[in-house]
């Protein structure tokens, strides 16, 4: 298995995690190759490179959808690859440093209105940071200054840390202690409802401003298109059985800090589908890709 990110990020940790808890429904170990590189295209490209025999997987977020709409994998994506089961879901939560003028969004809305472009806001071009950041200005009708930051969430923190950066999108768990520190301000969450290792930063919804369902990302498994059905079929079976099991759903969330959204077959094609077209959408409307 092939996870196109950085050793001991959070999709690292999933992809390990999530073999941790099937292990026991599964004939042999699997490893877990962390392959970064292009913005996750290498690790994307070497897995639908390989043969189509079930023996080479992709687990990653939903970063294929936004390189396969900017040109960046060499193919359409959901021509030559497919999902055989999503397995969690994780969202980000918007934070700025511990000295920041403002709290919450209303406060931020008003801050940068008065002052615009003037704060910087990290994102990683492509990203989904670059998504939240372009609709974070949309919904509060505000203009920020985007400083494209490479090297993930943790580049990011250190930037935010360091007072290089404003404004950044960024997980709880792995922000969480600089919050309570005091050296980051967590302003609201992405999520639909609070996340359990920051349960006091408070929703955008909650906040009264709208979130779309895009701002959030899921943990998936990937495999080429044309894989024998009978492989698909039984891997989706071995992560449906395992995460039918209420106890393997709250280990993988005492594991991760990521809530269990398990969705395979039919329903995972129409899905990854509606997202493929979402984000393909959202590219197209803020000027990242041509129509």
């Amino acid at each position: 298995m092939r996870a196109p990110n950085k050793a001991g990020g959070g999709i690292h940790n999933l992809a390990l995690s999530t073999l941790n808890i099937i292990q026991g429904d599964i004939p042999q170990p699997i490893n877990v190759t962390t392959m970064p590189g292009a913005g996750t295209v290498a690790g994307t490209r070497f897995v639908a490179e390989q043969p189509a025999d079930g023996y080479t997987f992709l687990f990653i977020h939903d970063a294929p959808f936004q390189t396969s709409a900017m040109g960046l994998l060499g193919f359409e994506l959901l021509d030559q690859m497919e999902p055989v089961a999503r397995v969690a879901q994780f969202c980000l939560g918007l934070f700025a440093g511990g000295d920041a003028p403002y709290t919450n969004l209303t406060e931020l809305q008003a801050y940068a209105t008065e002052h615009p472009n003037e704060i910087n806001a990290a994102i990683n071009i492509g990203s989904l940071s670059h998504i939240n950041m372009l609709r974070l200005e949309e919904e509060l009708g505000i203009d920020l200054n985007l400083v494209s930051v490479g090297g993930g969430g943790a580049a990011s923190r250190q930037a935010l840390i360091s007072g290089e950066i404003d404004l950044i999108d960024n997980s709880p768990t792995e922000i969480g202690s600089q919050v309570r520190a005091g050296d980051v301000t967590a302003l609201a969450w992405y999520g639909s409802e609070r996340h359990p290792s920051l349960s006091e930063l408070s929703t955008m919804g909650e906040q009264g401003f709208q979130t779309p369902r895009t701002s959030c990302a899921y943990g998936y498994l990937w495999g080429r298109k044309d894989m024998p059905q009978e492989i698909k079929d039984y891997w989706s079976g071995i992560f449906t059985e395992a995460f039918s099991d209420p106890a393997k759903r709250d280990e993988l969330m005492k594991q991760t800090n990521m809530p269990s959204a398990l969705l395979t077959g039919a329903e995972l094609a129409k899905f990854s589908k509606e997202m493929n077209d979402e984000r393909r959408s959202a590219f197209e409307r803020f000027g990242l890709v041509k129509k």
